[in-house]
Protein backbone atom coordinates (compact mmCIF):
# COMPACT_ATOMS: atom_id res chain seq x y z
CA UNK A 1 0.00 0.00 0.00
CA UNK A 2 1.38 3.32 -0.66
CA UNK A 3 1.20 7.05 0.75
CA UNK A 4 -0.61 8.86 -2.61
CA UNK A 5 1.03 11.96 -0.99
CA UNK A 6 4.41 11.17 -0.37
CA UNK A 7 4.98 8.19 -2.93
CA UNK A 8 2.80 9.57 -5.57
CA UNK A 9 1.53 12.56 -6.05
CA UNK A 10 1.34 12.29 -9.45
CA UNK A 11 -1.34 9.98 -8.84
CA UNK A 12 -3.19 12.26 -6.76
CA UNK A 13 -3.25 14.91 -9.71
CA UNK A 14 -4.56 12.31 -11.59
CA UNK A 15 -7.33 12.51 -9.15
CA UNK A 16 -8.05 15.93 -9.02
CA UNK A 17 -6.33 17.81 -11.96
CA UNK A 18 -9.80 17.93 -13.94
CA UNK A 19 -11.76 19.26 -11.08
CA UNK A 20 -12.67 23.09 -11.70
CA UNK A 21 -15.60 23.83 -9.19
CA UNK A 22 -13.95 24.63 -6.46
CA UNK A 23 -10.77 26.54 -8.05
CA UNK A 24 -14.02 28.73 -9.86
CA UNK A 25 -15.64 29.15 -6.34
CA UNK A 26 -12.49 29.58 -4.24
CA UNK A 27 -11.23 32.66 -7.22
CA UNK A 28 -15.08 34.25 -6.24
CA UNK A 29 -14.44 34.47 -2.84
CA UNK A 30 -10.88 35.68 -3.27
CA UNK A 31 -12.04 38.42 -5.33
CA UNK A 32 -14.85 39.76 -2.95
CA UNK A 33 -12.58 39.64 0.34
CA UNK A 34 -9.15 40.51 -0.95
CA UNK A 35 -7.66 43.66 -2.01
CA UNK A 36 -5.82 43.62 -5.13
CA UNK A 37 -2.25 42.43 -4.31
CA UNK A 38 -3.43 41.49 -1.08
CA UNK A 39 -2.38 38.20 0.63
CA UNK A 40 -3.55 35.04 0.65
CA UNK A 41 -2.32 31.73 2.41
CA UNK A 42 -3.30 27.67 1.92
CA UNK A 43 -2.90 25.19 4.59
CA UNK A 44 -2.15 22.33 2.87
CA UNK A 45 -1.69 23.24 -0.39
CA UNK A 46 -0.26 20.56 -1.85
CA UNK A 47 0.40 19.93 -5.53
CA UNK A 48 -0.44 23.83 -6.04
CA UNK A 49 -3.83 23.63 -8.17
CA UNK A 50 -5.53 26.04 -6.15
CA UNK A 51 -2.28 28.30 -6.13
CA UNK A 52 -1.95 28.73 -9.54
CA UNK A 53 -5.76 29.78 -10.12
CA UNK A 54 -5.16 32.24 -7.12
CA UNK A 55 -1.14 33.53 -8.37
CA UNK A 56 -3.41 34.44 -12.09
CA UNK A 57 -5.67 36.60 -9.86
CA UNK A 58 -2.77 38.68 -8.97
CA UNK A 59 -2.46 37.73 -5.01
CA UNK A 60 0.54 37.41 -3.11
CA UNK A 61 -0.37 33.52 -2.25
CA UNK A 62 2.15 31.31 0.52
CA UNK A 63 1.37 27.44 0.20
CA UNK A 64 1.92 25.27 2.78
CA UNK A 65 2.22 21.61 3.17
CA UNK A 66 3.87 19.23 5.60
CA UNK A 67 4.85 16.91 2.76
CA UNK A 68 7.75 17.45 0.74
CA UNK A 69 6.96 15.69 -2.31
CA UNK A 70 4.16 17.50 -2.82
CA UNK A 71 5.45 20.80 -2.26
CA UNK A 72 7.95 19.15 -4.90
CA UNK A 73 5.29 18.77 -7.63
CA UNK A 74 3.91 22.78 -6.78
CA UNK A 75 7.32 24.24 -6.99
CA UNK A 76 7.13 22.50 -10.98
CA UNK A 77 3.86 23.61 -11.19
CA UNK A 78 4.08 27.20 -10.54
CA UNK A 79 7.93 27.38 -11.78
CA UNK A 80 6.66 29.88 -14.31
CA UNK A 81 4.01 31.99 -12.55
CA UNK A 82 4.35 34.93 -11.03
CA UNK A 83 7.72 35.28 -9.54
CA UNK A 84 8.23 36.85 -5.94
CA UNK A 85 4.10 36.81 -5.73
CA UNK A 86 4.25 33.50 -5.06
CA UNK A 87 6.05 31.14 -1.61
CA UNK A 88 6.32 27.54 -0.88
CA UNK A 89 6.70 26.75 3.45
CA UNK A 90 7.30 23.04 4.28
CA UNK A 91 5.85 23.09 7.82
CA UNK A 92 2.37 21.59 9.65
CA UNK A 93 -0.48 23.70 9.59
CA UNK A 94 -0.96 22.73 13.27
CA UNK A 95 2.35 25.06 14.29
CA UNK A 96 2.57 26.93 10.92
CA UNK A 97 6.44 28.53 10.90
CA UNK A 98 5.18 32.26 9.47
CA UNK A 99 6.00 34.58 11.96
CA UNK A 100 4.09 37.41 12.17
CA UNK A 101 2.56 36.95 8.84
CA UNK A 102 -1.39 38.35 8.60
CA UNK A 103 -3.62 37.39 5.46
CA UNK A 104 -6.45 38.81 3.71
CA UNK A 105 -7.67 35.22 3.00
CA UNK A 106 -6.55 31.78 4.34
CA UNK A 107 -7.90 29.10 2.54
CA UNK A 108 -8.39 25.45 3.61
CA UNK A 109 -9.64 23.60 1.14
CA UNK A 110 -10.55 20.11 -0.34
CA UNK A 111 -10.92 17.99 2.69
CA UNK A 112 -7.88 19.12 3.87
CA UNK A 113 -9.19 19.89 7.41
CA UNK A 114 -10.72 16.35 7.68
CA UNK A 115 -6.56 15.19 7.64
CA UNK A 116 -6.74 16.27 11.38
CA UNK A 117 -7.19 13.62 13.24
CA UNK A 118 -8.94 15.00 16.38
CA UNK A 119 -10.11 18.37 18.79
CA UNK A 120 -6.79 18.91 19.99
CA UNK A 121 -5.06 19.28 15.79
CA UNK A 122 -8.16 21.23 15.06
CA UNK A 123 -8.04 23.31 18.13
CA UNK A 124 -3.92 23.90 17.09
CA UNK A 125 -4.58 24.52 13.58
CA UNK A 126 -7.58 27.25 13.81
CA UNK A 127 -5.54 28.88 16.70
CA UNK A 128 -2.76 29.38 13.72
CA UNK A 129 -5.52 30.26 11.32
CA UNK A 130 -6.68 33.20 14.48
CA UNK A 131 -3.08 33.97 14.39
CA UNK A 132 -2.57 34.36 10.91
CA UNK A 133 -6.12 36.27 10.08
CA UNK A 134 -6.04 39.78 9.44
CA UNK A 135 -8.18 42.38 11.24
CA UNK A 136 -10.95 41.90 8.76
CA UNK A 137 -9.71 39.41 7.24
CA UNK A 138 -11.94 35.87 6.19
CA UNK A 139 -10.45 32.20 6.20
CA UNK A 140 -12.21 29.29 4.48
CA UNK A 141 -13.02 25.76 5.24
CA UNK A 142 -13.82 22.99 2.81
CA UNK A 143 -15.18 19.59 3.88
CA UNK A 144 -16.99 17.10 3.06
CA UNK A 145 -20.87 17.23 4.63
CA UNK A 146 -21.00 14.39 7.10
CA UNK A 147 -24.43 13.85 6.75
CA UNK A 148 -24.32 13.35 3.29
CA UNK A 149 -20.93 11.52 3.61
CA UNK A 150 -22.79 8.55 5.93
CA UNK A 151 -25.55 8.10 3.40
CA UNK A 152 -23.16 7.12 0.43
CA UNK A 153 -22.70 3.32 -0.85
CA UNK A 154 -20.45 1.94 1.86
CA UNK A 155 -17.65 -1.43 0.61
CA UNK A 156 -18.88 -0.47 -2.87
CA UNK A 157 -15.81 -0.24 -5.81
CA UNK A 158 -17.00 2.47 -7.80
CA UNK A 159 -15.12 4.07 -10.73
CA UNK A 160 -13.10 7.19 -9.81
CA UNK A 161 -10.96 8.32 -12.47
CA UNK A 162 -9.86 7.35 -15.81
CA UNK A 163 -6.77 8.95 -17.77
CA UNK A 164 -3.23 9.20 -18.77
CA UNK A 165 -0.61 9.57 -15.97
CA UNK A 166 1.52 12.75 -16.92
CA UNK A 167 4.72 11.09 -14.87
CA UNK A 168 4.97 7.68 -16.86
CA UNK A 169 2.89 7.91 -19.45
CA UNK A 170 0.79 4.83 -18.48
CA UNK A 171 -2.99 4.71 -18.81
CA UNK A 172 -4.78 4.71 -15.07
CA UNK A 173 -7.80 3.19 -13.99
CA UNK A 174 -8.94 4.70 -11.06
CA UNK A 175 -11.47 2.64 -8.42
CA UNK A 176 -12.29 3.19 -4.83
CA UNK A 177 -14.07 2.04 -2.00
CA UNK A 178 -15.78 4.13 1.07
CA UNK A 179 -16.53 2.74 4.58
CA UNK A 180 -17.42 5.21 7.22
CA UNK A 181 -17.58 5.10 10.94
CA UNK A 182 -20.20 7.69 11.95
CA UNK A 183 -19.25 6.61 15.78
CA UNK A 184 -15.40 7.27 15.29
CA UNK A 185 -16.19 9.27 13.59
CA UNK A 186 -14.41 8.67 10.23
CA UNK A 187 -14.48 7.91 6.36
CA UNK A 188 -11.51 5.66 5.52
CA UNK A 189 -11.46 5.80 1.32
CA UNK A 190 -9.08 2.84 -0.67
CA UNK A 191 -8.15 3.99 -3.84
CA UNK A 192 -6.80 1.36 -6.24
CA UNK A 193 -4.60 2.69 -9.00
CA UNK A 194 -4.32 0.12 -12.13
CA UNK A 195 -1.53 1.01 -14.37
CA UNK A 196 -1.18 -0.38 -17.73
CA UNK A 197 1.79 -1.16 -18.60
CA UNK A 198 3.62 -2.55 -22.09
CA UNK A 199 2.12 -5.90 -22.96
CA UNK A 200 -1.07 -4.85 -21.76
CA UNK A 201 -0.25 -6.44 -18.43
CA UNK A 202 -1.81 -4.18 -15.61
CA UNK A 203 -0.15 -3.58 -12.31
CA UNK A 204 -2.25 -2.18 -9.45
CA UNK A 205 -1.36 0.08 -6.46
CA UNK A 206 -3.62 0.60 -3.19
CA UNK A 207 -3.89 3.88 -0.59
CA UNK A 208 -5.96 4.26 2.25
CA UNK A 209 -7.13 7.83 2.89
CA UNK A 210 -8.28 8.09 6.34
CA UNK A 211 -10.55 11.68 6.96
CA UNK A 212 -12.36 12.67 10.01
CA UNK A 213 -15.96 14.09 9.78
CA UNK A 214 -16.68 17.41 11.31
CA UNK A 215 -20.54 17.80 11.76
CA UNK A 216 -21.40 21.46 12.28
CA UNK A 217 -22.54 22.14 15.62
CA UNK A 218 -19.13 20.59 16.78
CA UNK A 219 -17.57 22.90 14.34
CA UNK A 220 -19.20 25.87 15.94
CA UNK A 221 -17.84 25.26 18.79
CA UNK A 222 -14.20 24.59 17.88
CA UNK A 223 -14.13 28.01 15.93
CA UNK A 224 -15.93 30.05 19.06
CA UNK A 225 -13.35 28.42 21.38
CA UNK A 226 -10.73 29.87 19.36
CA UNK A 227 -12.20 33.72 18.45
CA UNK A 228 -13.63 32.87 15.35
CA UNK A 229 -17.10 32.66 13.68
CA UNK A 230 -19.23 31.37 11.05
CA UNK A 231 -20.14 34.17 8.52
CA UNK A 232 -21.72 32.23 5.85
CA UNK A 233 -22.00 28.50 4.97
CA UNK A 234 -22.44 26.91 1.70
CA UNK A 235 -23.68 23.47 0.52
CA UNK A 236 -21.52 23.68 -3.05
CA UNK A 237 -19.97 25.27 -5.21
CA UNK A 238 -22.55 27.22 -6.79
CA UNK A 239 -23.34 29.03 -3.20
CA UNK A 240 -26.19 26.62 -2.37
CA UNK A 241 -27.49 26.60 0.98
CA UNK A 242 -25.53 23.98 3.79
CA UNK A 243 -28.59 21.62 4.35
CA UNK A 244 -28.52 17.83 6.16
CA UNK A 245 -28.48 16.41 2.12
CA UNK A 246 -26.06 18.94 0.53
CA UNK A 247 -22.77 17.33 -0.26
CA UNK A 248 -20.11 20.04 0.95
CA UNK A 249 -20.12 22.15 4.05
CA UNK A 250 -17.98 25.07 3.18
CA UNK A 251 -17.77 27.74 5.96
CA UNK A 252 -16.73 31.29 5.55
CA UNK A 253 -15.22 32.20 9.03
CA UNK A 254 -14.23 35.32 10.19
CA UNK A 255 -13.23 36.69 13.75
CA UNK A 256 -15.89 37.13 16.11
Amino acid sequence: MIDLYADRPDLYDLLHDDLSADITFYSGIAGAVVPPGGRVLELGCGSGRIMAALLEGGYRVTGLDKEPAMLKRAAQRLANQAGDHKRLVLGDMCRPDLGDERYDLILVSANTFMHLPDHAAHHACLMAIHRHLAQNGTALLDLANPFHTITLPQGVITLRRRGRDAATGQEVTVTGALEVDPTAPTAADYLFFDLEEEGGTLRRLSSRVELRLVFMPELELLLAARGLGIADAYGDYDLGPYTASAERMIVVIRRL
